[in-house]
């Protein structure tokens, strides 16, 4: 819930879908191979890599 308010007010200082991607393929990749403890680490990384850069486009 959290990221998806940072989402509606930094969207428009985002203009790579880079960051959302290179996680994402991760995240997929444990799905199928139904490895939840790399999808929750892959989860996280993906939360904290877009909450990072939020940070970076607000500084």
């Amino acid at each position: 819930m959290h990221t998806e308010r940072l989402w509606h007010y930094s969207e428009q200082y985002i203009d790579s879908m880079d960051l959302f991607t290179n996680t994402l393929d991760n995240i997929l990749k444990a799905i199928k191979e139904k490895n939840y403890e790399a999808v929750e680490k892959y989860a996280r990384d993906h939360i904290d890599d877009f909450v990072e850069k939020i940070k970076q486009q607000m500084l």
